[in-house]
């Protein structure tokens, strides 16, 4: 497990202290910031990345409330943070200029605040105190239709009343839009704009998908590198793979590629999302996913398109790749041919004469083999009448044990031990038990599941078979 926990650290390392960018312009920020109310306390700042918050700065603040975030390098653009010292939001703000200061109230941070300096805040904060109230109005109106629910005409009056306050809000974010077209905020509300769906022709079922699909990316601007440090962007994409797009491999792959080649206009925004993609899908819990990571590995990092990996990098990833590929789904399975606990007799996995074929890959030794192995044992003649038998692979040395464990446990399937350690290429043997289901054809259905999901997935595959036939 060792090489792969250190694939996924250094991937995030590249994400978290090499993703940086930063805005334009001379060196050096300088941010002022007051509280009155505050005094004689530390305070955080920290900052947006991707869907996670990180923290920057520890600042002290004085008797008066004041205190300062500067450095001598530049500063990357986003929303950032003031928390207090149990770390609970107080404010947020954008980081776009460079020099600026933010006065406030511990009393109400919101709408006691004054800026100086930064037109982005300026138009953050105004649309913050308007949404604020009109939230406050949409809020105590859902209140009043819940308490009335049982009355139409009042129902129907609130909820008037309700598109009316909703279009309010729109109607300010689209005047943002309009006045403000470089603001970051007006970034974020087009990150966010949904796409307007047109009456789909008759007999056309897939159509709004498609045209969802197409337009999703419309409104953003994979230019702005400060969308990486808002929640919006990161959501932005997922929302597109995990919910527009069909769970399936393949579908992915071409999903996964298009953001990735939207991203090219910005180097930095570019590096995120193929880091990023790349990340999500060799650490994705979901069975089959890997064949995405591999498709993004060859495609940007092994070609040399990752521009900001390493060597150390490359070939860490390079290593994750060549285990995984030969363990893909639908790849034919690495035929072995061991001996038995006679140690005269060979068998091999193309050889087993079944319709399914279960390796099972264990160590005498490991308690979560023995569960296996019992789990197994109570399912084997029910695995038998479905159609499978079970090659199972010793990964340890000691013969001995071995042959005392099959002995102890009865066990009655094929049994082998390994003349070579070349297996472990090739079926990715990092831990174990792990459980492979190949087909007649001995290429690979399911890998690393459980016993109840292999009956299940046989199950599944016989009827399909069935149904197929007529």
């Amino acid at each position: 497990m060792k090489k792969m926990i250190n694939l996924r650290f250094l991937i995030v390392l590249f994400l978290l202290f090499n993703g940086y960018c930063s805005i334009a312009g001379g060196k050096g920020y300088k941010i002022k910031f007051k509280i009155n109310g505050l005094k004689d306390t530390t305070l955080y700042i920290g900052n947006h990345y991707g869907d996670k918050q990180y923290i920057r700065d520890t600042v002290r603040v004085d008797g008066l409330g004041n205190f300062v975030m500067e450095g001598d390098d530049d500063i990357e653009g986003g929303i950032y943070f003031v928390l207090n010292g149990e770390k609970s939001m107080l404010f947020e703000f954008f980081i776009s200029e460079k020099f600026f200061s933010i006065e406030t109230d511990s009393k109400d941070y919101l709408n006691n605040m004054k800026i100086k300096g930064s037109e982005e805040n300026i138009i953050f904060n105004n649309f913050n105190k308007f949404f604020a109230a009109n939230r406050k109005i949409i809020t105590d109106l859902e209140k009043q239709k819940q308490k009335y629910q049982n009355n139409k005409d009042s129902v129907d009056a609130i909820s008037e009343r309700l598109k009316i306050q909703n279009k309010k809000i729109q109607d300010y974010m689209e005047d943002v839009i309009k006045k403000n077209p470089k603001s970051l905020l007006t970034k974020i509300f087009l990150v966010n704009k949904p796409v307007d769906i047109p009456e789909a022709p008759e007999g056309d079922s897939t159509f709004a998908l498609r045209y969802h699909q197409k337009h999703y990316f419309d409104f953003v601007d994979f230019s702005d590198e400060r969308l990486l440090r808002t929640p919006v962007f990161h959501g932005k994409i997922y929302t597109y793979l995990d919910r527009l797009t069909y769970p399936f491999p393949d579908s992915i792959k071409v999903s996964a590629e298009r953001i990735c080649e939207l991203s090219r206009v910005n180097k930095n925004v570019f590096r995120y999302v193929v880091s990023n993609l790349t990340y999500y899908y060799e650490t994705s819990k979901y069975m089959g996913m890997d064949e995405v990571f591999v498709h993004l590995a060859d495609k940007y990092y092994l070609s040399g398109e990752a521009w900001w990996a390493d060597t150390t990098i490359v070939r860490k990833i390079k290593e994750r790749v060549d285990k995984i590929r030969p363990t893909l789904i639908g790849e034919i399975a690495y035929d072995v041919n061991f001996v038995d606990t006679s140690l005269r007799k060979t068998y091999s996995i193309h050889g087993v004469q079944a319709d399914y074929t279960i390796v099972f890959l264990f160590d005498p030794d490991c308690g979560h083999c023995k569960k296996m192995t019992d789990t197994l044992q109570m399912n084997y003649d029910t695995l038998k009448m479905l159609g499978a038998e079970i090659y199972a692979i010793n990964t340890q040395p000691e013969i001995d044990k071995w042959k005392k464990y099959v002995k102890e446990k009865k066990i009655k399937w094929i049994n082998v031990g390994p003349t070579s350690n070349e297996y472990r290429d090739y079926y990715d043997v990092y831990s174990t038990p792990i459980l492979y289901l190949l087909d007649k054809e001995k290429r690979i259905m399911a890998k690393r599941i459980g016993v109840g999901q292999l009956k299940d997935i046989i199950r599944r595959d016989i009827k399909r078979k069935k149904e197929k036939k007529g």
